[in-house]
């Protein structure tokens, strides 16, 4: 299971600890079973998954592990903004990168729920953050609640951002006001010792103000422990995941 639970692993600071070398793994009917309902909630096509399983087995590195795959990514695919909040990368053997940065309101419930996956998860969300997309506090400056999120395919995590930008110099520094919600996941596998940090809670100069969130992750079939984690990023109105 090592590849598949690696997804995009060595872009920028996303960097997991790695276990010991897999030669092959031999899964359970139900953990395949897992893998599927995956699989098919992201639209991977029946032969790409049948490819995906088999690589896993055989203990060989996806194409969103593969280094050399890895520089098909376009350079602005990790910055997000509020017009293009979620963005996806699909490997030509079907794994992907996946990455969201979605205002929490009821309008948003239902993209909520395909990234979280949770209906009373984001029944939470929504209803401890009650107000409108967007507050303007002063001339160029706004505040914004989000979640965000970076799915490794058959892992990922996420939390509840809430955060004041700064059009410019003149109209101050961005501010990370708090961070919440914390949650992460995992399918034939357990996630653990989750920290959510502010390192940076505001912008100074030009270094982005940043929240980062980092966890455990078992893997199935005794493949061993890895840690993920990434980092949110925020510089005036510019918004990425490192």
């Amino acid at each position: 299971m090592v590849p598949l639970l690696l997804c995009l692993v060595m872009l920028l600071s996303v960097i997991p600890v790695y276990g010991a070398p897999v030669n092959s793994i031999t899964l359970t009917d139900q953990e395949i079973s897992n893998l599927k309902v995956k699989f098919n909630s992201e639209g991977v096509p029946k032969d790409k998954q049948v490819l995906l399983i088999q690589k896993i087995k055989n203990g060989e590195l996806i194409d969103s592990m593969n280094s050399e795959k890895l520089k098909a990514l376009p350079e602005d695919f990790f910055s997000l903004t509020n017009i293009d909040s979620e963005k996806k990368y699909v490997f030509p053997d079907g794994s992907y990168c996946k990455i969201s940065a979605i205002d929490i309101i009821p309008e948003n419930e239902q993209k909520l729920l395909d990234a979280i996956g949770d209906k009373k998860a984001v029944d939470k969300l929504i209803n401890n953050n009650k107000k409108s997309e967007q507050m303007v506090q002063a001339s160029g400056s706004y505040t914004y609640t989000k979640w965000i999120q970076y799915d490794f395919n058959a892992t990922g995590g996420g939390f509840t951002c809430d955060y004041t930008t700064a059009s410019d110099i003149n109209t101050g520094r961005s501010v990370i006001n708090y961070v919440d919600d914390e949650m992460t996941w995992a399918v034939g596998g357990q996630t653990n010792s989750e920290t959510l940090k502010t390192p940076r809670p505001a912008q100074i100069g030009t270094s982005p103000a940043q929240a980062s969130l980092r966890w455990r992750f078992v893997a199935m079939g005794g493949a061993g422990s890895f840690y993920y984690g990434f980092t949110w990023n925020l510089l005036y109105e510019k918004t990425w995941i490192s």
